[in-house]
């Protein structure tokens, strides 16, 4: 029985494609609108890659029902600013898509469905500091983010009714701004985010860094992964939605890390403190996933840096 990745060559599906397989999972199926085979070259041979748009119910019910898929990981997601001008895509995608994926496996049979919900369901931060979310807290969307964090959090209303409804065993991720190679490639999103920062230092291009005293919530690609993983492995969960962060860190600490590694690149810091996730609690999820980070933020970087060099053929 194999597991269905929906938006498996995104930025955080490569990487977790990668870790499943070096976790020693053999039967991985991939679906993707338009698959980047480059972003899973090394593994390729390794999975099974397909093309589908969770847009179709159909396509998924057929791939689900042709490569016996036994459990979902759902990051499939239109990454755009929100839909301010047009806000169609998201929701086709994100709220319409996600749907599908639920009601394919309600069809086909399929329990398990980790789906990738979002910290854009609590307002953004434009302080440097600020209350930190447990997911108790009531949700409330940004209006910068509105369309793409109500999206998400119809998610996981509907995640519950289909529990509750047909017996589906969801699980939802909220995660905060995750980092590594991929990040700045992502399409619909800003490659601008100050945690594309080692990459574009690195490429030599200008950057603009937080204030030195705001804090931010970082977690780096491959913990990102490993918290996917098992929420996917994990037993009757005692909670059904999770928020995730790593490290918690001063960015003046980042700043400065990042000046002695790249002592030369064209680095400035705002004035202002710059739009950010807000900070999350996640007592939730090491007692329902008893996951912590493996990586430090200085660790992390030092991968995606090395990441992106092997990308450039450098």
């Amino acid at each position: 029985m194999a597991i269905l990745i929906t938006g498996a060559t995104g930025f955080l599906g490569r990487h977790l494609v990668r870790h499943m397989v070096e976790a020693g999972e053999t039967d991985l199926v991939l679906m993707d609108a338009v698959p980047n085979r480059a972003a899973i070259a090394d593994v390729a041979h390794k999975v099974r890659l397909v093309p589908g748009d969770i847009r179709e119910t159909t396509a998924i019910v057929d791939t689900i029902r042709k490569y016996r898929i036994e459990g979902i990981i759902h990051l499939a997601a239109f990454l755009g600013t929100g839909g301010t001008r047009n806000p169609i895509p998201s929701i086709n995608v994100n709220l319409v898509g996600t749907n599908n994926v639920f009601e394919a496996a309600r069809l086909s049979g399929v329990r398990r469905v980790v789906y990738m919900s979002s910290n854009a369901i609590y307002p953004e931060r434009r302080t440097l500091h600020g209350p930190r979310f447990d997911e108790d807290d009531p949700p409330g969307p940004d209006a910068t983010n509105l369309v793409y964090g109500a999206c998400k959090l119809f998610n996981e209303h509907i995640a519950r009714y289909y529990m509750e409804a047909f017996g589906l065993d969801p699980v939802g991720i909220r995660p905060t701004a995750v980092f590594g190679e991929g990040r700045g490639q992502r399409r619909g999103a800003p490659g601008d985010h100050f945690m594309v920062a080692p990459e574009l230092a690195w490429l030599g291009k200008p950057v603009t860094l937080p204030p030195a005293e705001q804090v931010s919530d970082w977690i780096y690609v491959r913990d990102a992964a490993e918290v996917f993983m098992r929420a996917y492995r994990v037993e009757a969960p005692a909670h059904r939605v999770l928020n995730m962060a790593g490290e918690c860190r001063r960015s003046g600490e980042i700043n400065e890390y990042l000046r002695a590694l790249f002592p030369e690149a064209p680095l400035s810091v705002s004035n202002e403190p710059l739009v950010m996730n807000s900070l999350l609690d996640t007592g939730r999820l090491r007692e329902t996933l008893d996951f912590t980070p493996r990586y430090s933020v200085e660790e992390g970087i030092e991968l995606y840096i090395e990441d992106v060099k092997r990308r450039e053929g450098a």
